[in-house]
């Protein structure tokens, strides 16, 4: 007579098993993206993607958190570079709600908010953007991680640029700078200093933004470091087109959108997209500014970045006008 019971159970243990190690497997490919960082690594990776996807809901189901947080910790960066930002969030929050849980891990609570809250600043949610930063600095703080304190007092600044609040920005860069340079912190020293040469370049003051854009840029360059490279020569291109310079503008952002694409870097691909047809507009190369800007346009749709989505499409509609003209 066959044993019901004892077959259900021995099923029950060979499916969890098999779930068990599904869920491995997966998680060794997660940690693989941080190690093997290659265009070609990349598209092996995207197409594992559903199996991913299943592997870390499956850790959800289960509540595990330790498996959750390696998997988020693994392949969040791989995410955010390859420009799948919608994915990153609702990875990123699944990731949140899980830590919430236990209660017991505040620093990885408060970083976690840091970079979900840069998302919601970069999809133009500036409210929501402030409450996660300010939540994520109580957290840091009382952690003392001052590598993440330094990041977020930096996102503080960035956030308040865009909102127009060029006191506080500055306030919020100056704050960032003393704690990298306590700290050695090169990488985010680099992206102050670019920020800071934005910020200068804002109020007029072009001989300053010049001189912070190159130690940005000297910085970066001696890390080897081109996915941070292409925001500063962005930058040193609307410089160039600030002080009239069309013909240097035009060759710095066609080597940046090269640079964009060797290392993969979406955001700034298409951001120096719609920077380079603004010139090509003024060249009076207006059919090449069309493409471009319908490159962009593309880019910032699949972002989700709302303002470059707005900003493109009103260029474009800009350029239709001055046709009927």
């Amino acid at each position: 007579m066959l044993d019901h019971k004892a077959e259900s159970k021995d099923f029950k243990n060979t499916f969890a098993e098999s779930q068990r190690r599904y869920i491995s497997y997966f998680l060794k490919c997660a940690q693989a993206s941080l190690s093997l960082q290659s265009q070609e690594t990349n598209r092996e990776i995207d197409v594992e993607l559903p199996n991913l996807q299943n592997a870390f809901y499956l850790a959800l189901a289960k509540n595990d958190i330790e498996v959750i947080r390696e998997f988020w910790d693994s392949i969040s960066g791989y995410f955010w570079y390859r420009g799948y930002w919608r994915v990153y969030f609702d990875w990123g929050e699944s990731t949140l709600r899980a830590l919430r849980q236990t209660g017991a891990d505040p620093l990885s609570e408060g970083r976690l908010m840091g970079e979900l809250g840069w998302l919601r600043m970069e999809w133009g949610d500036f409210s929501i953007a402030e409450e996660i930063f300010d939540r994520a600095r109580k957290l840091l703080y009382i952690g003392k991680d001052q590598k993440y304190i330094c990041i977020v007092e930096r996102y503080i600044g960035v956030l308040a640029y865009r909102k127009g609040d060029l006191e506080t920005a500055e306030k919020q860069y100056e704050i960032a700078e003393r704690i990298a340079l306590t700290i050695n912190y090169k990488s985010s020293l680099s992206e102050i200093y670019n920020l800071q040469g934005s910020l200068a370049r804002k109020r007029g003051n072009l001989q300053l933004a010049r001189s912070l854009y190159q130690k940005a840029k000297e910085l970066v360059e001696s890390r080897g470091d081109e996915w941070r490279l292409t925001a500063t020569l962005r930058n040193l291109a609307a410089l160039d087109v600030q002080l009239g310079d069309l013909e240097a503008a035009k060759e710095r952002l066609e080597q940046t959108i090269d640079l964009c694409l060797r290392a993969d870097r979406k955001d700034m691909l298409c951001s120096c997209q719609i920077k380079l047809a603004e010139v090509e507009k003024q060249l009076d190369n207006v059919e090449r500014a069309k493409i471009l800007a319908i490159s962009a346009r593309e880019g910032f749709s699949s972002l989700e970045i709302k303002n470059g989505l707005e900003k493109t499409n009103q260029f474009l509609a800009s350029l239709v006008q001055n046709v009927d003209r």
